[in-house]
């Protein structure tokens, strides 16, 4: 994910507070992805500075529709 701020002068970085709790609700693993990566996901989510308290779920976009 991007943000992008206007800044008044071109070519000019800026760092911009957020809370990331209140823009990421959820982590998407990839359906096809090892079961280790999830864990690994959330491994490095507990040990971050800035604790995100995002659920980290595996992509159902696999599974078979309901009909």
């Amino acid at each position: 994910m991007r943000a992008v701020v206007m800044l008044p002068e071109l070519g000019q970085g800026a760092a911009m507070p957020c809370d990331m709790n209140t823009l990421i609700t959820q982590i998407h693993i990839a359906p096809l992805a090892d079961p280790y990566y999830a864990d690994a996901v959330r491994y490095v989510i507990d040990r971050a500075e800035k604790k995100a308290g995002s659920a980290v779920v595996v992509s159902r976009l696999m599974d078979p529709p309901d009909y």
